[in-house]
């Protein structure tokens, strides 16, 4: 029997979250302990990326869904590769200014931060969705 490739909303809305949820603790981590920012600034950062990245993962994963869809509640690895790219690519244009700004560094600096964070969700983007995939292909199979 075949996965249903539709999402509902609701499920959309509790991916977004526990991802979002996963990114605020990883990004609060490495910004204390390996760029030695100060935890309030993490935090704040890390909450206002969030809710950014939670916009548009909701509106990018629904998109992404419509173009390239499941096939028995799989994916290929390629295709899995091309979202994590698109996803971060796409949220690089909103990250680098808020992370300029809180962490009262140039947009250079910035930017070579948010390259940091960039390769971490890289893998860590692919490995949630990899996980979440068998997990509710586990639940609905």
């Amino acid at each position: 029997m075949a996965l249903s490739n539709n999402r509902s909303v609701k499920e959309r809305i509790f991916h977004a979250c526990t991802f979002e949820f996963f990114a605020i603790v990883f990004t609060i981590l490495i910004g204390v302990f390996l760029l030695n920012k100060p935890i309030e600034s993490m935090g704040v950062l890390s909450v206002l990326i969030s809710v950014t990245a939670l916009l548009l993962n909701i509106v990018f994963n629904w998109l992404f869904d419509r173009f390239f869809p499941f096939v028995n509640g799989d994916r290929p690895v390629k295709i899995r590769m091309l979202h994590a790219i698109g996803f971060e690519g796409t949220l690089v244009l909103f990250t680098v200014p808020m992370i300029a700004f809180f962490l009262k560094v140039s947009f250079v600096e910035a930017f070579m931060i948010e390259i940091g964070f960039l390769i971490f969700f890289l893998f860590y983007t692919y490995i949630y969705n990899w996980c979440y995939d068998k997990v509710r292909k586990k639940l609905m199979g």
